[in-house]
């Protein structure tokens, strides 16, 4: 599941929620504030980092060894 961030136009807080794909047009409050005026924005979104042994290189044509 995504995790969508919103802003609060009432207290100008963001936060972020856990919820399915379509379902952040049912957020209508701020757990801050408890505000009406919520609005999804965008954000950005975060990239894993493989470890040193977790692959990546099989043939040995990326340089590292």
């Amino acid at each position: 599941m995504p995790v969508y961030e919103f802003k609060c136009e009432d207290c100008g807080k963001t936060f972020d929620l856990l919820m399915k794909t379509g379902d952040y047009e049912r957020v209508q409050q701020c757990p801050h504030c408890e505000g009406s005026k919520v609005k999804k924005i965008f954000s950005t979104f975060g990239v894993g980092q493989k470890s040193e042994g977790g692959g990546g290189c099989h043939n040995h044509d990326c340089g590292r060894g």
